[in-house]
């Protein structure tokens, strides 16, 4: 059992441990996919997704006495059934039909589609109704887009991801049993390589080009958690292939 103990007032004991009582996770799901190849490499595809959860895993913060003192102990348990239900479209293009340079250009595109839901077994609201909230770690929404180009010697690929809220967790330490929640952000990141040779190669890449911050709130955007910041990061690399 990890532990630690932060100070609001009174020192709160706070800890963190498994759950050798967790029943598997079972679901009965449906999918169906449609594809459309148009040329090498390239395509459009849809997918429609169903699926019925039993056992979902979720933390869940307990009051356990230790030695005489009181800890609150985040621990995994089982929910009830949840449900997750979708779609997901797809592009993928590459332009070796176009003349001379052009042809090096390629585009990837996705976007995704999740409504879930499951009751918590410890969210609730600022009146202490319980909530159903979604799934931890999904977006309603997401989508990716990437643009690339590549010849003999040089590839380039320039990223940008983008997603909505999702759920955190239902169990945080001094949150009072409000949802919390990381706000919908995107990211743009980029690659150079260029060959030197056989066996050298220079690269480039960039990370958060846009210096996005993560941001958190509870339960609702007006009651805000806190952000982190992981900044631009660059690397540069030389390799040799032997």
């Amino acid at each position: 059992m990890s532990n630690g103990t932060s100070n609001t007032g009174t020192a709160t004991r706070t800890g963190a441990a498994g759950n050798p009582e967790l029943e598997p996770v079972k679901a009965d799901q449906f999918d169906t996919a449609l594809e459309w190849y148009f040329g090498q490499g390239s395509m459009m595809y849809g997918t429609v997704f169903y699926k019925k959860v039993e056992g979902f895993i979720a933390n869940a913060v307990f009051n356990e006495v230790y030695d005489g003192q009181v800890w609150q102990i985040t621990r995994p348990v089982n929910g009830d059934a949840g449900k997750i239900r979708g779609a997901e479209l797809g592009y993928t293009q590459f332009f070796d039909f176009l003349p001379g340079w052009l042809s090096g250009f390629g585009l990837q595109t996705n976007y995704t589609y999740v409504d879930s839901e499951a009751p918590s077994p410890t969210a609730t609201d600022t009146n202490g109704q319980a909530l159903t909230v979604p799934l931890e770690g999904l977006s309603k929404n997401s989508y990716n887009a990437i643009l690339s180009y590549e010849t003999a010697r040089f590839q380039g690929r320039v990223a940008y991801n983008w997603r909505s809220d999702w759920l955190v967790t239902t169990a945080g330490n001094g949150t009072e049993n409000l949802p919390v929640y990381n706000k919908g952000f995107g990211q743009l990141d980029a690659s150079l390589r260029f060959n030197i040779n056989d066996v050298w190669s220079i690269s480039l890449d960039g990370v958060n080009l846009l210096d996005t911050r993560r941001e958190s709130y509870l339960g609702s955007e007006s009651r805000y958690r806190d952000f982190v910041i992981n900044d631009r990061r660059y690397g540069l690399t030389l390799r040799a292939s032997l």
